[in-house]
């Protein structure tokens, strides 16, 4: 079953969690060209590592219905009306939002400089001694209004006039502190700020923004402090200035729903498909798990060049697939074989090697096994043999008999032909009828008939013999001279019977 292409998703379709749950096809850019930015997008949210260059789109890549919001949906009248289950269908420019069970990367790096540096203030507050307050608050109460979450420099406190309200609630500090006079966040419910006293306010960080011109009330300021969800972190320059507290560390471009990188993501892919000349004919090798494990810990990261901390594993039939994070949060991905679509191709190649030289399956399997090797199932070998190898036999047969035919037209033919069981005596299931060109040594013919199809094992050969001596001068169009066979009374009596106008001979050798 098609299981959903978002990172970390388990859902498959009909079955477990996914039962019931709609799901939706990746827009395919390279049968609507149109939709190539809408693909990016959506290769993008489902946090894969695939470009649009390298991911194979098809019918069974699937995304699930939970990750998209409500709004993403076609409203369904009818249903609405009839009072049934909606049919969910995506709107033309809909793309995958949530994404619960991916969990947040946490910033290692960042958190321990935040933890020096709150430690390092603290000391520096507690070894000073301690000052009495150089002024008393007295008569009217002085405030200062800023709407900044960077930290600000120590200043001296310039009163503001204010008109005098009939009522107000005033907040004042009486006790001594360590620390020095600075700016303080300060609101009273009725009191306004005069229009002289709007400021320029500019923030340190990615959404800044600039307040100027017509005087502005400390609610509405709020609300539209409130409405950029801008988050409190500190700032990462080395010039000494001490960062604010921590609340939450949340990286702004990740944050921000609008972020979208044009032509890379901070995931690797996986190696690039090499040619199919290189994959067959180049060496592969035996490698140890403890030797891959020195070769880990021994890599840095491609982005930040810091140490690898986390190393995770999963074997895929004959290949491995390794997902490397460092302490910044970032992953790197990789492939111990080129990967075709989710088929490493070291399983094709071993299941060809297997067919080719005429191995069975479990030989094969056994090997593996006393070796600890890792190493595909049985469905899947069947599943690659049906898929792959089967049809590319047939075809090659074909252009390869094609040839064969083209050289012998016209000039008279002398065959000869023989069956072989898959096993003697009176058990066999399947037979397989060869016809030869006696001059060239050629096969021209072959047939293959399953002991159901004559419901005995005796009648195959000659069944074999009759279908494929009847293609000969009817589809090949070749001219038989004369024919030889052993001495197998069915056969003979065929020829005599169905094929008179040819000669028929006796081969007292087997083939």
């Amino acid at each position: 079953m098609p299981e959903c292409q978002a990172f970390g998703c388990k859902n498959h379709q009909g079955e477990r969690g996914g039962k019931g749950k709609s799901f939706f096809p990746i827009p395919n850019p390279r049968k609507h060209p149109e939709k190539r930015q809408l693909a990016e997008m959506w290769l993008h949210k489902i946090g894969t590592g695939h470009t649009v260059k390298k991911f194979n789109f098809g019918p069974r890549k699937l995304v699930c219905e939970d990750h998209f919001e409500k709004s993403c949906y076609v409203e369904d009248i009818r249903a609405k009306i009839l009072g049934c289950q909606p049919r969910k269908r995506l709107k033309d420019d809909a793309v995958p939002t949530i994404f619960v069970h991916r969990k947040p990367a946490v910033n290692l790096k960042r958190l321990e400089r935040c933890t020096k540096r709150s430690a390092k203030k603290e000391l520096h507050h507690l070894l000073r001694p301690q000052e009495k307050l150089s002024e008393k608050l007295t008569g009217p109460v002085q405030e200062q209004q800023t709407w900044s979450t960077s930290p600000t420099p120590d200043i001296d406190n310039e009163p503001i006039d204010f008109e005098e309200p009939s009522s107000r609630s005033v907040e004042t500090q009486t006790e001594n502190s360590f620390f020095n006079m600075t700016t303080t966040d300060c609101q009273t419910e009725e009191t306004r700020l005069p229009p002289k006293s709007a400021a320029v306010v500019l923030l340190d960080h990615s959404y800044c923004s600039k307040v100027e011109g017509d005087p502005v009330c400390p609610e509405t300021h709020q609300q539209q402090i409130e409405e950029t969800d801008i988050q409190e972190c500190p700032l990462e320059d080395d010039d000494g200035h001490e960062g604010v507290e921590m609340f939450e560390f949340v990286d702004d471009e990740r944050s921000d729903p609008t972020y979208y990188p044009e032509p890379e993501f901070p995931i690797t892919a996986a190696n690039e498909l090499p040619t199919t000349g290189q994959v067959v004919h180049e060496k592969k090798f035996i490698v140890f798990e403890s030797a891959l494990d020195q070769l880990f810990d021994r890599i840095k990261c491609e982005f930040c060049d810091s140490s690898v901390i986390g190393i995770k594993k999963h074997s895929v039939g004959s290949g491995l697939l390794v997902t490397l994070s460092c302490i910044d949060g970032q992953v790197l991905k990789w492939a111990s074989q080129p990967v075709e679509g989710k088929m490493p191709l070291g399983n094709l190649l071993c299941a060809a090697a297997t067919m080719f030289s005429g191995l069975t399956y479990q030989r094969l399997k056994s090997f593996a096994s006393f070796l600890n090797l890792a190493f595909f199932s049985a469905p899947v070998y069947n599943q690659i043999q049906r898929n792959f190898l089967i049809p590319e036999v047939n075809s090659f047969w074909s252009a390869h008999q094609n040839d064969i035919i083209e050289s012998l037209q016209g000039v008279p033919v002398d065959l000869a032909g023989d069956g072989r069981c898959d096993s003697p005596g009176y058990n066999a299931k399947y037979c397989s009828y060869s016809l030869m060109d006696v001059n060239s040594e050629k096969i021209v013919d072959l047939e293959l008939v399953q002991c159901s199809e004559t419901g005995s094992s005796v009648r195959m050969e000659a069944e074999a013999f009759q279908r494929s001596f009847k293609r000969v001068p009817d589809d090949l169009k070749l001219n038989v001279a004369r024919f030889a066979s052993d001495r197998h009374t069915s056969i003979r009596k065929i020829c005599r019977t169905e094929f008179s106008d040819v000669p028929f001979m006796v081969l007292f050798t087997e083939l």
